[in-house]
């Protein structure tokens, strides 16, 4: 009998325009360019409308928001073989990042005193 097992990675979204609140408007956006590149047809909207649950019926993976827009949540159905997990994170958080790259608030900027390009591990609006 094999073991299998299932991941949640929680996200927090921001913007990197300082002092600027999350952009709902783009993490909605963004929501809506991934479900058009993924499966997630079991879909669960808020009263206004927005998506804030979807789940894929063959994996079991879901995309959701944790209490707010401000958290994006991935949770993986329960696999036996991890590195098919971390393919479908990889697909997804790439999917992501470029839907929320769209929004001018989160390209990515240039630091003028070290001419490097700065990251992070987080969503941005």
């Amino acid at each position: 009998r094999g073991v299998a097992v299932g991941v949640e990675l929680e996200f927090p979204v921001w913007n990197r325009s300082t002092g600027m609140a999350t952009d709902f408007a783009a993490v909605h956006a963004a929501t809506d360019d991934f479900l058009a590149r993924f499966p997630f047809s079991d879909q669960v909207r808020d009263d206004e409308g927005n998506i804030y649950r979807a789940t894929d019926p063959n994996t079991g993976d879901e995309l959701s928001f944790d209490c707010s827009y401000n958290t994006l949540e991935i949770s993986f159905g329960p696999d036996e073989n991890l590195n098919k997990t971390h393919r479908r994170f990889t697909a997804y958080y790439t999917a992501l990042q470029e839907a929320l790259a769209k929004s001018s608030a989160c390209r990515r900027r240039t630091d003028t005193n070290t001419s490097t390009t700065r990251k992070t591990t987080a969503l941005c609006t």
